[in-house]
């Protein structure tokens, strides 16, 4: 991760290039770049996204501001490997309304560098809860345990099926411009050929 903080930046809006060498400036090799609230203030357009280089994890929801799904879906349909980022961008953590809804679960052990190369390789799942709004931060916590986790996700041939450790509410498999493959209501795995 970054050990300093980079004190450059531009004056007003950034133009494409700019954008281009604040990346560059911050990756060293070691970093994971990660570009949060891409549309907030019309920050990223996705031809943006599509064509700046060297930043391998996308913020697709922030219970705050937005859902930037469709952006992420235009990233991946570039061919970008790009990795998910979900976090309710929590200023409060007194204000039970302000946190608790969308997060990051990693799979590896509870150390930096296994945080960090987990961030790097999309060993991540994101979470998109819809707790009650004065669900109270012990309830919450509960819930986010619930979600259901990936158990398997095989590839054979032209076959993909991805199962979860319990029935989901609901499955979407989404392909290439945001085509909906495959979608099932209230089951453990979804396959789609």
């Amino acid at each position: 991760g970054a050990k300093n903080v980079m004190f450059k930046d531009y004056l007003f809006w950034q133009t494409f290039h700019n954008k281009q060498n604040i990346i560059e400036e911050l990756n060293n090799g070691e970093n994971i770049i990660s570009i949060n609230h891409p549309v907030l203030r019309d920050a990223y357009s996705s031809q943006d996204l599509i064509n700046l280089n060297g930043y391998r994890l996308l913020e697709i929801v922030n219970n705050n501001y937005a859902k930037n799904i469709d952006l992420w879906d235009s990233v991946l349909s570039a061919g970008k490997m790009v990795f998910l980022i979900l976090n309710d961008d929590t200023h409060d953590i007194t204000n039970p309304v302000d946190f608790g809804y969308a997060f990051t679960m990693l799979n590896c052990s509870n150390d930096t560098k296994s945080i960090i190369d987990a961030l790097g390789k999309g060993a991540v799942v994101g979470v998109d809860l819809q707790p009650g709004a004065k669900t109270d931060p012990a309830a919450k916590t509960e819930q986010g345990k619930m979600a259901p986790m990936p158990v398997s996700c095989t590839v054979i041939n032209d076959s993909l099926k991805i199962t979860f450790n319990k029935i989901c509410s609901k499955l979407k498999l989404v392909g290439q411009n945001g085509i909906v493959k495959m979608e099932a209501d209230s089951v453990s795995a979804i396959s789609y050929r």
